[in-house]
């Protein structure tokens, strides 16, 4: 198993966990799109994770077209997140999660999960998540489908501003 399955899994439980309580706080952003659904326990990601660790590990596929492999660490910050796309985002939560792309670096996608009252939801990847900067001005690539990874965000110095912690 690597590390990023183990750390994704891990946010995973924590976030069901801790929030089981907060009642329909998946629901905040159902218009990115599930495309999976399955029954969520606390045991679900231990099982999943004794599941892996006996077969040798395959790298997904990136599915990342040829100008995104070699993008330049300007051009891959110039690839925004839209903040109103952010999972949890308005519903009076102390933090929103924001999903980052693939490029430059991060090659390898990850699929996210979100746990809503004992159901787990696989976000389907889709490029309204995401919008290109003026770096991309002229650019003839449409954009990866996936996610790299997510950033939590909440506020932290000012109590109407979400910085990613």
């Amino acid at each position: 198993m690597d590390r990023r399955s183990v750390l994704i899994g891990t946010a995973m439980t924590l976030f069901a966990e801790g929030l089981r309580g907060a009642g329909g706080f998946a629901r905040a952003h159902a218009a990115p799109g599930v495309d999976v659904r399955t029954r969520f326990t606390r045991g679900s990601v231990r099982r999943r994770a004794e599941q892996l660790s006996l077969r040798p590990f395959v790298m997904p596929e990136s599915g990342l077209n040829e100008p995104f492999q070699q993008l330049s660490y300007d051009r891959y910050r110039e690839i925004h997140f839209r903040n109103d796309k952010a999972i949890w985002r308005g519903e009076g939560l102390d933090f929103e999660l924001q999903l980052r792309p693939l490029g430059w670096l991060y090659k390898t996608p990850v699929e996210v999960w979100v746990v809503d009252d004992g159901t787990a939801g696989r976000l389907k990847p889709n490029d309204e998540f995401f919008k290109l900067g003026p770096l991309f001005d002229g650019f003839n690539a449409a954009l990866p489908s996936g996610f790299s990874g997510f950033r939590i965000h909440g506020p932290i110095n000012r109590p109407d501003i979400a910085d990613w912690l």
